[in-house]
């Protein structure tokens, strides 16, 4: 039997829209991944009805889940993940990404994710990620204290963020942001994906701390680049989407001792 670093791998990668048909059809463009590689296999979940991302998957032969009802974002990564374990042959070996349709990203990096993780045995790391304008985006962060979220919010601090300018290397980070988030699929597995009492914010730092917590740590890649666009609601007047961000943040928090 040939030991798993041999075997030759899938990348099953994920993305849930919200109405995002045009991101994914003229930013992400999943359909030229499956043209330029076969071992990349993308997998949309629609979490809103939408015609248009229906119809871009129909004429691209991209695999569709599509919801009945609203689930949040770990809940509907994990159901992607089910369905590639269940549907399309997604094995212990194989990758799962998640990856955000405000992302632009290629086929070359997606392979070339991959390839580091399988030569360095890292079963969960993220790109270095760029802001539209060419900037740091601040996709990877130190677990943060019940202060630094609420100066965050209130004071825009940036203390949790890490400064990605001078790093050249991989390194261990403490969390990377769900945008774009790699994992080893037997590493998903084991931890049993995203926690799915977070309905949005915060599911990605509890499960890079869940898959440290075995001996897992998440890596920072910072010679792979992807832009994120990038659309956050948290800040500013108070929303639906900060009460999600609170709430999150309160769990995160009392959870970090159990």
């Amino acid at each position: 039997m040939l030991a798993p670093e041999t075997v030759s791998s899938r990348i099953f990668v994920a993305i849930v829209s919200h109405q995002h048909a045009r991101n994914i059809a003229e930013d992400l463009r999943p359909h030229n991944w499956k043209q330029a590689n076969k071992t990349i296999v993308p997998i949309i979940l629609s979490n809103i009805p939408d015609a248009a991302l229906s119809d871009y998957c129909k004429q691209h032969n991209i695999p569709l889940i599509e919801n009945n009802t609203k689930h949040g974002f770990g809940a509907n990564n994990n159901k992607i993940y089910r369905h590639a374990k269940q549907n399309l042959g997604l094995k212990e070996e194989d990758y799962f990404f998640c990856v955000n349709p405000d992302v632009m990203t290629s086929a070359t990096d997606i392979i070339s994710l991959s390839e580091i993780m399988k030569t360095n045995k890292y079963t969960v790391a993220a790109p270095n990620l760029l802001k539209p304008d060419g900037t740091p985006d601040d996709n990877i962060r130190s677990f943060p204290t019940l202060k630094d979220i609420a100066h965050r919010y209130l004071l825009d601090s940036k203390k949790s963020n890490v400064e990605k300018r001078n790093k050249q290397e991989c390194e261990v980070t403490d969390w990377a942001s769900g945008a774009f988030l790699c994992f080893r699929a037997s590493t998903y597995g084991a931890i049993k994906g995203f926690d799915e009492r977070y309905f949005m914010y915060y599911e990605d730092a509890d499960i890079c701390r869940r898959a440290s917590s075995i001996g897992q740590p998440t890596y920072y890649i910072p010679h792979v680049e992807a832009t994120h666009i990038g659309n956050r609601k948290s800040r500013g007047l108070p929303t639906k989407q900060l009460v999600h961000h609170v709430t999150s943040a309160i769990r995160f928090i009392l959870t970090s001792s159990e």
